[in-house]
Formats: C-alpha cells, sequence, structure tokens
C-alpha cells in the first residue's frame, strides 16, 4: 500500500471517529457499525475491528449490539464510498452523519441481525482468547531459548 494510501485510510479513520464516541465503548461501536456494514478489501481494518468488537461485548453490549444493527442496516460507509479530502472543510461531522444514516431511527432488530450479530461475536471473541495462549508460546520460547 502506498503512503498516499495510508494517510488517506488514516484521514478517513479520523473522520470516522467523529462519528461516534472515542473512548473504549465508542471504538467497539465503531468496530461493530464497521463489521456490520463491511470493511471491503482492507483486512487490517476487520483484524482490529474484531478486537474492538471483543472488547465492547465486555464493556458496553448493547451500544454494540445497537452499533451493529445501525451498520446492517446502513446502505454505504467510508470504507465502500470513500472520502474526498478536498472536500473536508466543507463537510460537516452532521453531513456526515446523514450520508452513513446515523442519524436514522434504529431499525428494529430481525432474527437475522440477531444470528449474524452472534456469529460475528465468534471470532471477535477468538481473537481475543489467542492471545493469552499466543503469549504463553512466547513466553514458553523465550526460556526455552535461555536454557
Amino acid at each position: 500500500m502506498s503512503g498516499f494510501t495510508l494517510q488517506k485510510k488514516a484521514s478517513q479513520a479520523k473522520v470516522r471517529e467523529a462519528l461516534y464516541e472515542t473512548d473504549l465503548p465508542g471504538e467497539a461501536e465503531i468496530a461493530a457499525w464497521e463489521i456490520a456494514s463491511g470493511c471491503a478489501r482492507y483486512h487490517a481494518a476487520w483484524i482490529l475491528n474484531f478486537g474492538a468488537f471483543g472488547a465492547g461485548l465486555v464493556v458496553a453490549p448493547r451500544r454494540v449490539f445497537r452499533a451493529f444493527l445501525r451498520g446492517r442496516h446502513t446502505k454505504t460507509n467510508l470504507y465502500k464510498s470513500g472520502f474526498d479530502e478536498s472536500r473536508l472543510d466543507d463537510i460537516t461531522v452532521g453531513m456526515l452523519r446523514d450520508q452513513l444514516g446515523l442519524r436514522a431511527p434504529l431499525p428494529s432488530a430481525r432474527a437475522t441481525d440477531v444470528w449474524l450479530f452472534l456469529l460475528w461475536c465468534i471470532p471477535s471473541v477468538l481473537a481475543w482468547l489467542l492471545f493469552p495462549f499466543l503469549t504463553v508460546i512466547l513466553f514458553w520460547l523465550i526460556v526455552r531459548a535461555k536454557l
């Protein structure tokens, strides 16, 4: 990925975070909304969102579910529609919220929404379960190398 593309994606991330709070529950909401609305081919976004989604299940499960539900019913997101940085001075957070459908009333959860939420919970929780396992393996390899 070129430096320009990385800079562009970083700017999009900053804009995106203006749409939800930037505390831990807010980051989890962003992750849930992005997972539900799709991160396209941005593999790093999927991986990072799994971690934040999993953490959100612990600290703010209702907020995560509501953001997931909103993401399931949104028509687009910044990964799909892109963001023209030359218009940054002309666009307000309110305009972005309207474009992304974040001001629309929260739709009622359907059975499909609940099942997909539960399905996405699995890799998100597994992402967190791998950390202690990998830490033990790394510790074992370091101790073994010193013996």
